[in-house]
């Protein structure tokens, strides 16, 4: 996926979550997570995996349990609590919000993986270059920060900063990274000035070209989409939670819809396994 052209991952990351934000369909979500998470256990070390697997199932399950305390709408109630409804609708509601959220926040981390900050120059740069400077300055500075971080408190534990209260380390840590932050900002935007970013008629260099792969993925997108829209557009996706759960659509326009997403969502997955098994037959004829 990191061979891509940008306008190919910008397009196919625009699609995916726009059909997982605005599909309430708890097929489209429970794809949409499914695909994100394959992806990056792929990309990430088995305790990252870990890691990021018991978060967003923490945070389905906190979804899934506060939303009945807010909203007890829904014909089917279980229980009473203080004299309120908890309902069935409700709890569903909760669970699959927390899904759908589970998996556009997992999307939004492969993002930051796949559009490093020279690829949303390369998009943007001529079009909105403030705005593409921000972006690309915001993709970068965050796993820059979290490595700063890290020796930051290194270096504060070996001089003996930590041998008191941990608070007051911890304050010492985030005044030096604030101070870190701001004279990156004030380097990039004087670096960026020197080289004339964002003047009218300013070229620029690029290794970025489309290629094969980009075609068929860029086709692929088109007609898989295309698919996902008409079913949607048709009715075909629309589920409901309240009053009552409405049945899950099983007719040929949902199923088509289900199967196109699943592909785009898979994609990644996909295009991940292939290139892993294909470099592991070259090792094997070496």
């Amino acid at each position: 996926m990191s061979r891509l052209h940008p306008l190919t991952l910008f397009c196919y990351f625009a699609a995916v979550l726009m059909f997982a934000m605005f599909t309430p369909n708890p097929v489209i979500q429970t794809e949409a997570l499914v695909g994100a998470g394959l992806f990056l256990c792929l990309t990430s070390s088995a305790n990252e995996s870990f890691r990021s697997a018991l978060f967003y199932f923490l945070l389905i399950i906190l979804v899934g349990i506060s939303n009945p305390l807010f909203s007890h709408n829904g014909a089917t109630p279980l229980f009473f609590m203080n004299g309120n409804a908890v309902t069935l609708e409700a709890i569903a509601y909760g669970f699959f919000g927390g899904i759908m959220l589970a998996g556009v926040m997992l999307w939004c981390k492969s993002l930051t993986h796949l559009m490093t900050s020279d690829k949303v120059i390369y998009l943007f740069g001529r079009i909105i270059p403030s705005l593409s400077l921000i972006l690309s300055m915001t993709l970068r500075f965050v796993p820059l920060f979290r490595r700063e971080i890290r020796q930051i408190k290194a270096a504060h534990k070996g001089l003996g900063m930590y041998s008191g209260s941990k608070l007051t380390g911890a304050v010492r840590v985030f005044s030096a990274m604030v101070s870190r932050a701001l004279e990156n900002s004030v380097i990039t935007a004087m670096s960026m000035k020197a080289r004339g970013y964002g003047l009218k008629g300013r070229t620029s260099f690029s290794l970025f070209r489309a290629g094969k792969q980009d075609i068929i993925t860029g086709l692929l997108l088109l007609i898989l989409s295309g698919a996902i829209i008409g079913s949607a557009a048709t009715g075909c996706l629309d589920f409901g939670f309240y009053p009552e759960i409405t049945p899950l659509p099983l007719n040929f326009g949902a199923v088509s819809g289900y199967v196109s997403f699943g592909i785009i969502a898979l994609l990644p997955f996909l295009i991940e396994v292939k290139e892993n098994v294909k470099w592991r037959f070259l090792i094997s004829k070496i």
